[in-house]
């Protein structure tokens, strides 16, 4: 029996003993009983112990489903942070139009004049996108602000660099070890690989490519637009050299119709543990630092210390499809094999702020870079930095 059918039974007695026997599986439990909308057995898997990450993003999964007021009332008892992620919770509730839901997150403490790190809006702001007048005023009567009414200058800069600002999302990333998912979206995990095709070796050591991760591009949001093409990109270095110089890193876009996992790695390899990509949070428009040499819309050099630091906010760090790099040090595009012109694309961005999928090179973690040729969609390269 897998996790999905004891949670399907709605046996309570069913989905312990399944926990007893697979303690494993108790984070993903979690999920599941949340968005299925279970309070029964959400508190049964609660009894298990469930780890403090997958309380918080769990509380923010309860709070997107309206109506879910016992829920994120069972989580937060459990100890689950109304501040985790950037306070993505109240936010989720602010979405959803739950006003209950909003006061009980506020009441557990939730920050009403926090600003997210990514949208770099406070629920004030968002709701008033909305136009919910219920929420508003739940906000408003916990001394709610705008970050328009706080820091007017960067809705002024933003509005005056608009012309340089690009859509980025940010993936939902599921982990945990019983994480499964039917996408083709992940970190970690075994690739997808051509039928009969070896496990890709390093052209340095000839020792087999750490699999880094892969994004079904047919399956991105930018899929709209044809922004970044079609086909599964993959990320594969070496835990042996460095992951930058020329066959140290395998990064290409396969044809994702045909290519099939396979059933293990070579024994030498690094399995990182998979975290499927399960969605995309909403787009944000994403603006380059200061250090991007290709944001031609602005002279940099004429910028003032304040729309510096202003560059900086309304650029988004961490994991990232799209958008501006936020480029550790000076930018860097390569040239494209086929035309020499820069690669000056991002398709994805890979923080060093989660263990498992972090860009190393030895004992040091980086940002991985997957930059794309806007002209030739196959042509794509790594750029990595150190902090």
């Amino acid at each position: 029996m897998d996790l999905e059918r004891a949670v399907d039974l709605g046996d309570v007695t069913v989905l312990s003993d399944y926990l007893d026997a697979h303690g494993e599986a108790v984070e993903r439990a979690l999920h599941v009983t949340v968005q299925r909308g279970r309070l029964d057995l959400l508190e049964c898997v609660l009894r298990h112990d469930p780890e403090q990450w997958s309380l918080d993003t769990s509380l923010a999964l309860a709070a997107a489903r309206p109506g879910s007021t016992p829920l994120l009332r069972a989580l937060l008892d459990a100890g689950a942070d109304p501040n985790s992620n950037g306070g993505l919770p109240l936010i989720e509730a602010i979405r959803g139009g739950d006003v209950t839901a909003v006061a009980v997150l506020l009441d557990a403490g939730a920050d009403v004049n926090a600003t997210s790190p990514w949208e770099l809006r406070r629920p004030l702001d968002i709701a008033e996108d909305l136009g919910d007048t219920a929420v508003i005023a739940s906000l408003l009567d916990r001394g709610a602000r705008s970050v328009t009414t706080d820091e007017p200058d960067i809705e002024r800069l933003a509005h005056r660099w608009a012309t340089s600002a690009r859509d980025a999302w940010k993936p939902v990333i599921e982990y945990g070890e019983a994480a499964t998912t039917d996408t083709r979206s992940q970190l970690g995990g075994l690739p997808s690989l051509r039928a009969g095709e070896p496990w890709p070796v390093c052209t340095n050591c000839e020792e087999p490519l750490t699999f880094h991760g892969q994004i079904d591009l047919g399956q991105a949001p930018s899929v709209d637009d044809d922004r970044f093409g079609s086909g599964l990109l993959q990320m594969f270095y070496c835990l042996e050299c460095d992951p930058t110089d020329p066959g140290g890193n395998l990064i290409r876009i396969i044809d994702s119709a045909s290519p099939t996992a396979p059933a293990e790695a070579p024994d030498s390899v690094e399995v990182i543990p998979a975290h499927p990509v399960t969605g995309w949070h909403r787009p944000i428009k994403d603006h380059p630092t200061y250090l991007d040499e290709f944001d031609e819309a602005i002279d940099h050099a004429s910028l003032t210390r304040d729309e510096r630091d202003a560059k900086f906010k309304l650029n988004r760090s961490g994991d990232k499809l799209g958008g501006w790099p936020c480029w550790v040090h000076d930018s860097r595009y390569p040239p494209c094999p086929e035309d020499g012109e820069p690669m000056r694309q991002l398709i994805l961005q890979i923080f060093h702020d989660t263990e498992d999928h972090q860009w190393r090179d030895g004992d040091h973690s980086g940002v991985g870079y997957v930059l794309q040729c806007p002209r030739h969609h196959e042509q794509v390269t790594l750029v990595w930095s150190c902090p």
